[in-house]
């Protein structure tokens, strides 16, 4: 069973592969009021490989 720690990162490298490779095909979202909306944006900030891509993801 993986820890938490382990799922982060499988998840957020599932994440970055994702909208670097398809953004235009990304729909964001956050499941409220259980995510975290700024939390959201900013790992989607952090993962993406340019502007541009965090810019597709989000419109």
């Amino acid at each position: 069973m993986q820890s938490d720690g382990q799922n982060c990162k499988v998840n957020t490298f599932v994440l970055a592969a994702v909208i670097n490779e398809l953004p235009d095909k990304c729909l964001f979202g956050v499941d409220r009021p259980f995510g975290d909306l700024r939390l959201s944006i900013d790992t989607i900030l952090r993962f993406a490989k340019i502007p541009a891509i965090a810019d597709a993801v989000f419109w």
